[in-house]
């Protein structure tokens, strides 16, 4: 189920891209196009995702639960799936020490995001160029022998 995304942020855009293609590729399309109607139906269609984070979170164990009786369940799986996508997506190294709710998770992510970008307007980057200074040549064996 492909829906139309206008009106949102590049994170924003990143983010409702990335929700619908992890469940895409984790689920199957059939699947996928079941939660996302099922999503519609609870009044969080997929362009809302990104304003309605909490819903997202809380429909999506309710559809396919979220570890009663086990380690994680499906919907734990699949938001930490789209945190590690989105991380790999807007290249942001990002390392979050679980327990960490998924609308948290995303609130972070997006203010390391807005940051990076930010920065990267003002012309700040990790590779600054500096001026080096050349280093002096190393000893050879030879002439450490005669010292």
């Amino acid at each position: 189920m492909q829906q139309e995304v206008t009106g949102l942020d590049e994170f924003d855009e990143l983010l409702v891209a990335t929700i619908n293609e992890v469940l895409m590729d984790s689920l199957g399309p059939r699947n996928a196009d079941i939660i996302l109607r099922y999503l519609e139906q609870k009044s969080c269609p997929l362009p809302e995702v990104p304003r309605r984070l909490e819903v997202f979170s809380a429909e999506l164990r309710v559809l396919l639960g979220f570890g009663r009786g086990q380690i994680l369940g499906a919907a734990s799986i699949l938001e930490e799936t789209i945190a590690i996508v989105m991380c790999s997506k807007s290249r942001i190294k990002f390392q979050e020490k679980p327990p960490i709710a998924f609308p948290q998770y995303i609130t972070r992510l997006r203010a390391a995001f807005t940051e990076k970008k930010s920065k990267k307007k003002r012309g700040f980057s990790k590779k600054r160029a500096t001026r080096r200074q050349p280093r002096s040549p190393r000893p050879s064996a030879a002439a450490q022998k005669k010292r």
